[in-house]
């Protein structure tokens, strides 16, 4: 019986292993697993845009290799597939910044700098970035099991469908794309800040600040939704710094609450009497450092689930800058990633040194209060920031639920 001929050689079958290995199983993993999670109809056609760009290649080598017009066909079609997501894709990218004045903007303090609006971070919505994180770090984070997942997910789909639903917000886009810069190790130095005036401000008049020191994830989008209500409420200017992944070092710190000032000062004015330094969880660091560089130009500090720079709460800088200085600890009495005891501890250190801290734990609350809590979070920070220091304030839960704050004396 003659052999039938084998229509791929030895050197085409070696390439098509190449491209399985090295192309088609990297992308398509994860294409796989933004398709599962992705919360946006945009997410999930950037999840099959990713499948056919992971497939396309090895369709390719097969329709030249094997002269199939079926193999043509099928990589035609996956070419105009791909084509036509891309061209949604491009098309729904966030711009950026809505008709003036909007109340929320990016600003950069780079000269050129601008919004990445086809950037990859801005191409994914920020909302299905997030699913597939908390996914992934199920598995990377032995501190985040399947459940404390799926409540943090339940958590943030509402609130992103909260903040997509204000035109503004929704055209602001993302600022994740530094994020992954910094991961990746490519340099930015935009300067970039989120900026937030209240709707009813004048903004000729001078008003106070408040400055938000993001976490390791990023500077999300839903943090500034967050605290645009408590900006509101008090009538004061928010602006939030971008830090990559939130690794903060005192040069860092100095040099993002500078662009974080000048931006804020790009859009309204500013009574630099009136400047309040917030920092959540290693957004501390930021906060404990600059403390102790700065703290006598601002009015208060405000710690929620925070990580501490400790040897900046050692300095002498810091008791010579923070003698008297208000500060605000806000944390969850469950939070497994930074303990209660580390808190106090921390806390207690800041008083010896002669700062007048409030130590509020939050009952329930793990490391994620800002998104499981944040109704009794601003309403915490709202009560305290009408009178920075106060001994007593307004309880911030209800009855049944609260939990008495400290009052940490020297």
């Amino acid at each position: 019986m003659a052999a039938v001929s084998d229509p791929l050689g030895p050197s085409w079958k070696f390439r098509l292993s190449l491209i399985r290995v090295f192309w088609v199983i990297p992308v398509t993993l994860p294409a796989v697993l933004l398709l599962l999670v992705a919360d946006s109809w945009l997410g999930r056609m950037a999840a099959v845009f990713t499948l056919c760009a992971a497939f396309l290649p090895l369709l390719a080598a097969l329709a030249w290799s094997s002269r199939k017009r079926t193999w043509l066909v099928v990589t035609i079609a996956s070419a105009a597939v791909m084509l036509g997501l891309a061209g949604v894709l491009l098309a729904k990218a966030p711009v950026g910044r809505s008709t003036p004045p909007s109340r929320v903007s990016h600003q950069y303090a780079a000269a050129g700098a601008h919004f990445p609006r086809y950037a990859p971070g801005n191409l994914l919505p920020e909302v299905d970035q997030l699913m597939a994180a908390f996914t992934l770090m199920t598995v990377a984070d032995p501190l985040l099991t399947a459940t404390q997942a799926a409540e943090l997910k339940r958590l943030t789909k509402s609130l992103y469908r909260e903040l997509e639903a204000d035109p503004e917000f929704h055209a602001l886009g993302s600022a994740m794309q530094l994020t992954y810069s910094d991961i990746l190790h490519v340099p930015s130095a935009s300067g970039h800040s989120y900026v937030y005036v209240p709707s009813h401000a004048d903004r000729s008049k001078p008003r106070p600040v408040m400055v938000f020191f993001h976490g390791s994830g990023g500077n999300l989008k839903a943090y500034l939704w967050i605290l645009s209500k408590l900006a509101d409420e008090l009538d004061w200017i928010l602006v939030a710094p971008s830090n990559g992944t939130g690794n903060w070092q005192e040069a860092q710190s100095l040099a993002c609450l500078d662009f974080a000032l000048q931006a804020a000062q790009n859009v309204a004015a500013v009574d630099r009497r009136h400047v309040h330094l917030m920092g959540l969880s290693n957004g501390g660091l930021a906060v404990s450092q600059l403390a102790g560089w700065r703290g006598g130009e601002v009015e208060s500090l405000v710690f929620l689930s925070p990580v501490f720079d400790d040897s900046a709460l050692r300095s002498v800088s810091f008791t010579r800058q923070c003698t008297g200085r208000p500060v605000l600890v806000v944390t969850g009495e469950n939070d497994d990633r930074v303990p209660l005891d580390y808190v106090e501890g921390r806390a207690s250190a800041m008083t010896r040194q002669g700062a007048r801290v409030r130590l509020q734990p939050v009952p329930g609350a793990n490391h994620f209060l800002m998104f499981s809590h944040r109704q009794i979070l601003i309403h915490t920070l709202a009560a305290w920031f009408s009178h920075p220091g106060a001994a007593e304030s307004e309880s911030p839960t209800p009855p049944d639920r609260a939990s008495p704050s400290l009052e940490i004396s020297h």
